[in-house]
């Protein structure tokens, strides 16, 4: 696709990388944002900006991954992609699925520019009928009405533009874009289980939980406060914000007719409010079982491109990149599991990096012409530093094996008050 279709073609989240589900054989991976050639996982395709490996070594993606980040190269900065499912040329590989190469912008002798603002917001959008009549009739939970009364995206703006021109005519140009995302949203807990203050009497529910189904091991008090935390906890919509800002500068030296040469750096943000898990919806489960996610990426990418008499041209390509990703706890271990609600800090944080990641990369592509014949010499040298500080289940874990809810509700609460008069 050219710069063309990329700049006028619509696209939800202004990823450039989604116009690859134009190509044929190409559908979404299921639910997890990647994308599939011909049924082949997404975690074998192979992505590739300016010549420069784009993937993460860690979880065999493109950086910024499918579940984080939403893009982490702008749109604004993209001239072209080609998207290939089989039959690489010979300087690509590593994929069994498919691979995208792009490619960015660069400047001309002429200065041109251009700004771009897009807004989602909720009087730009109607409520489902059908939500809304749940809301306002059917639901008397004052924090779920609330939820549905408003879009799950409360407002979303995405904002920046180019620029690029020469700064020696014919011989040397630049190029820069800016790429603004801000979003805002809640995100639901709710339980499925019946939580209580008010006593239900003789009940055979195994998920009701009362004054009614507390232990005769714990006092009236107790038996209260333990019921009024979980619903403190079961229930809740809190706001979500997620925030990110994008810089590219590039600059393109022609030195003679037959050597060009180019280097440019992305520099991206982006950070999340219960961003460690992003599903809009949750059951059984506390905001402190999320955390906040922030991705810090930097890559510098450089090339040489050399014609050397009338039917031979090298291309070299270079790159040092760091792929930083970070995710907090909002709350303190241990990781508790009720059978009613699970609340703490989950299993997997806090991730002070996973990963940290920071790649060297030289290659070398030499192409020559006999007749009617290409032929191609090279090589590429990938060397992926991984750091990786995260404490599996660092913060302990509390779980009960009941067959029932209300079982293991009963089981905690003593566990809870054990030892108090």
């Amino acid at each position: 696709l050219d710069q063309e279709f990329i700049s006028n073609l619509p696209v939800v989240t202004r990823n450039w990388s989604n116009f690859v589900l134009l190509t044929p054989n190409v559908v979404q991976d299921g639910g997890s944002g990647l994308v599939s050639f011909h049924g082949i996982s997404g975690l074998y395709n192979q992505n590739y900006v300016d010549g420069a490996n784009n993937n993460q070594m860690l979880f065999s993606e493109a950086r910024g991954r499918a579940s984080g980040a939403p893009y982490i190269y702008s749109a604004d900065s993209i001239k072209e992609f080609q998207s290939e499912a089989s039959n690489y040329s010979v300087e690509f590989g590593q994929a069994a699925g498919g691979q995208v190469n792009a490619i960015t912008k660069s400047g001309t002798n002429a200065i041109h520019g251009d700004m771009f603002y897009s807004l989602r917001y909720p009087t730009l959008n109607a409520l489902d009928p059908y939500t809304k009549w749940q809301a306002l009739h059917n639901t008397p939970n004052p924090v779920v009405a609330g939820f549905l009364l408003t879009q799950p995206v409360h407002q979303q703006q995405q904002f920046g533009g180019s620029v690029g021109g020469p700064i020696l005519k014919d011989r040397l140009f630049y190029f820069f874009t800016y790429d603004g995302f801000r979003k805002v949203g809640k995100a639901l807990y709710t339980d499925s289980n019946t939580l209580s203050l008010t006593s239900s009497g003789t009940t055979s529910s195994t998920t009701t939980v009362t004054p009614t189904q507390c232990p005769a091991t714990i006092t009236a008090t107790q038996c209260t406060n333990a019921i009024t935390f979980l619903i403190n906890q079961s229930t809740a919509a809190p706001s979500r914000f997620q925030k990110q800002n994008l810089f590219f500068p590039r600059l393109d030296a022609h030195l003679n007719s037959k050597n060009d040469v180019f280097v440019d750096f992305n520099f991206v943000d982006y950070d999340s409010t219960y961003g460690y898990s992003p599903a809009v919806t949750f059951s059984n489960s506390s905001p402190s079982t999320n955390g906040p996610t922030s991705y810090h990426e930097r890559y510098i990418v450089g090339g040489w491109t050399m014609q050397i008499g009338k039917a031979s041209v090298n291309n070299f390509h270079g790159q040092y990149g760091r792929d930083l990703e970070t995710a907090g706890a909002y709350a303190s271990g241990p990781s508790v599991a009720t059978g009613v609600v699970t609340f703490g800090m989950p299993n997997a944080l806090p991730r002070v990096a996973e990963p940290d990641e920071h790649r060297i990369q030289l290659s070398d592509v030499f192409s020559t012409t006999k007749g009617n014949h290409t032929f191609k010499f090279g090589g590429d040298v990938n060397i992926v530093h991984e750091v990786m500080i995260n404490l599996f289940q660092g913060g302990g874990i509390y779980s009960y094996s009941g067959s029932t809810p209300l079982l293991n509700f009963q089981s905690w609460v003593q566990d809870a008050f054990a030892g108090q008069p």
